[in-house]
Order: structure tokens, then sequence, then C-alpha cells
């Protein structure tokens, strides 16, 4: 069960602490040198620990590498959805969930790893999961946000889910946790560079003055940290039982956080509360059958 103990932490990093702090810089002018300045601090981190800690000449960095640019644009896109509705952003987020278990049980063949309960608890997830975004997509109707805020969505999930594969497999393939996120940050600095010089003038807004390029370094820290978390839970457990326990995370901590914290949403009905006792049940399933 060592296997809880860095899933607990990711979700304490990535779905509690992490979604008030986007919120923050995603909102904040000069979106694309925040994303700049965010990358800067975690490649710098992650060089230091590289160079001190492991130093692994390994041919898959440069895909890692790659990767990680990938990663720089699909942050911007999911920037750019938080900023339109944090609660919308997180609630939506399942492609991204689906690609990752889909990939694992195709190219990976983790169906070795699944029995029936197994099986019950991701089906228990994934249906909780779509029921509550069916009677929240009423609840929430926002005609032009939503189609704005879902081409974001779709366009970070598809990249986010093929990421969050590749690391079981270059987990599987003997690849460091250290050489993965030192690839993985090197790549997305590289990335948001890019952007930064592609991107319009509103998207770069005014120049930063120190105190600015502070505020984005606990962000920084937090996704540096539930990266290690996140490769950590994925060398040792199947995507397909990881990934549905914290697609329940992700839909269920972020919406609270924007209910209490930003007051995006007025209540919670009983329904919604049936289909948040489902997905906990789903998830303790899982936890229990592997």
């Amino acid at each position: 069960m060592l296997w809880l103990l860095p899933l607990s932490l990711l979700i304490i990093t990535a779905y509690i602490l992490m979604p008030i702090l986007i919120r923050k810089i995603a909102r904040a002018p000069s979106r694309t040198r925040n994303l700049v300045w965010q990358y800067f601090y975690t490649a710098a981190i992650m060089g230091l620990i590289y160079a001190f800690c492991d130093w692994e000449i390994n041919p898959s960095l440069l895909i890692i590498i790659g990767i990680g640019g990938f990663n720089a644009f699909a942050c911007y896109c999911h920037w750019r959805a938080v900023d339109i509705n944090l609660s919308k952003t997180y609630l939506y987020t399942l492609v991204d969930d689906v690609t990752a278990i889909t990939l694992g049980y195709f190219l990976l063949n983790e169906a070795v790893y699944l029995n029936f309960w197994l099986y019950l608890g991701i089906a228990i997830c994934l249906g909780s999961a779509l029921l509550f975004v069916g009677i929240k997509k009423e609840s929430m109707a926002g005609g032009n946000e939503n189609t704005r805020i879902f081409g974001w969505i779709l366009l970070y999930s598809f990249i986010w889910g093929a990421a969050t594969f590749s690391m079981r497999y270059f987990s599987l393939e003997g690849v460091s946790i250290v050489t993965y996120v030192f690839g993985w940050y090197s790549g997305s600095l590289l990335g948001a560079l890019l952007i930064f010089v592609i991107a319009g003038q509103k998207e770069r807004g005014d120049k930063l003055n120190w105190k600015q390029r502070l505020n984005v370094l606990p962000l920084a820290l937090a996704i540096c940290i539930a990266l290690f978390f996140l490769y950590w839970l994925r060398s040792l457990t199947p995507v397909s039982v990881s990934q549905p326990i914290l697609q329940v995370a992700e839909m269920l901590f972020p919406t609270l956080i924007g209910l209490w914290v930003f007051k995006e949403i007025k209540k919670v009905s009983l329904k919604e509360k049936l289909y948040y006792g489902l997905a906990v049940i789903g998830g303790l399933t899982i936890i229990f059958s592997f």
C-alpha cells in the first residue's frame, strides 16, 4: 500500500493547493510572462538537483524534453480555461483521464492487473464523474463561455492524458524520477519561451517587476513537487488503477474550492452530494482491491 502515500500527497498538492495558486496567476496580467517565469523557476531548481544528484545520460531525455514542450502549451490552455471559470475547468476535465487510462490499458497491457472489483471501482468513478458533469452542465449553463472553455479544455486534456501515460512508460523503462522531472521542466521552459514569442502583445502584457516575478514562485514550487509525487505514483501503480482516483479528486476538490473560496457555484444539491459519495465509494473500491 506504499502507493497511497504519493497518491495522498499528490491530491493535497495538485487538487487542493494548486487550484488556488493557479487561479491567482491565471487571472493576472502578462500571462505568458508569468508562464515563462514559472518554468524558469522549475527548470532552475531541477537543473541544480539533476547536476548534483543524478546526472544520468539517458537517450530518453530528448523525448521527455519534447513532452515538456507540449506541457507548456497545455499549461497555457489550462490557465486560459481557469481564467474563465475554475469550477468548470476541473469539472469538465475528463478527457485526459480517459486518454491516459486507454493508453495504459492497450499499450502497456494493464488489463493483467485488473480484477472484477477494480473494474467495478473504475466504472463507478467514471460513471459518477459523467453523472456529475451532466447535472452541473444544467446548473452552470454559460452559452458562449462554455464554448470557449471547452475548446481550451480539450486542447490541454489530450496533451496531459498522453503525458501522464508517458510517466508510467518511462518509469517502467527505468528512467529515474530526477531525470524525468528535469527533462519535463527543461522542455516546458523552451515551450513557454516559444509561446511568449508567438503570443500577441495582449497576452504578453507589461514587463513584470521583481515582486510580480516572485509571485509565481509558490506555484512553481507546487507544480515541481506535484510532478515528483505523480511520477513516484506512476512507478508504483498502473495508470488504470491510480488515474480513476485522481479523476475523482480532480472533480471533487477544485469544484468545492470554486464553491466555497471563489463563490463560482451557489450551492451543492442532494443529487450532487450523492454523486460525490458514489465517486468516493468507487475510489475506495479501487484502493482496497489493488
